[in-house]
C-alpha cells in the first residue's frame, strides 16, 4: 500500500500530502490479529511504530512464525 501511495504521490495532492505525515505516525503503536511477515515488521519499525500481533497460527499446537 505504500509503494501505491508513494507512486501516486507525484500526481496526487492528497497522496504526497499523506506520506507527508507518516513521520508523524512514529510513537504510536499498532495492533494486528494476524502475523506479519518481517517485510511488514520492518517497514512499521522504520516507521518508528511499535507493532504487536495475535500468535494464532497454530499447527499440531505449536505457534509457528513463517
Amino acid at each position: 500500500m505504500l509503494i501505491a501511495l508513494s507512486v501516486s504521490a507525484s500526481s496526487d495532492e492528497n497522496a504526497r500530502r499523506a506520506i507527508d505525515q507518516l513521520r508523524s505516525l512514529a510513537g504510536c503503536d499498532v495492533h494486528t490479529t494476524t502475523i506479519l511477515g518481517t517485510v511488514d515488521e520492518d517497514i512499521f519499525r522504520n516507521l518508528g511504530i511499535s507493532v504487536t500481533s495475535e500468535p494464532r497460527f497454530l499447527r499440531k499446537q505449536l505457534y509457528h512464525k513463517r
